[in-house]
């Protein structure tokens, strides 16, 4: 039964760490299987954050929510994310890569 207790906590906790790098909470549960080894996977689990996979919002040009989540929003021009962020109304550059 403790075998049990340690897939339960450590699925949680890899689940918390890996919705913060932007996958599905269920992976990290399912990672909880493998108890601490899931956990350290987990935390050197990397997204994939190129320009090109990131979804377009609906329509126009317009500032949207930054979906690298690395910084509050981030302009869309119509084609493609720019590297124009903005955090708390301040304005900054943070190339794609």
């Amino acid at each position: 039964m403790w075998y049990l207790g340690v897939v339960v906590v450590c699925g949680a906790i890899a689940s918390l760490i890996l919705t913060a790098k932007g996958f599905d909470w269920w992976i990290g549960m399912l990672l909880g299987v493998f108890g601490p080894f899931g956990v350290i996977f987990a935390i050197v689990a990397r997204r994939d954050r190129s320009g090109a996979s990131l979804p377009p919002p609906p329509t126009g040009s317009r500032w949207a929510q930054d979906p690298t989540r690395r910084h509050e929003l981030r302009l869309w021009n119509g084609q493609r994310w720019t590297a124009d962020v903005s955090d708390g109304g301040i304005a900054g550059v943070d190339p794609l890569p």
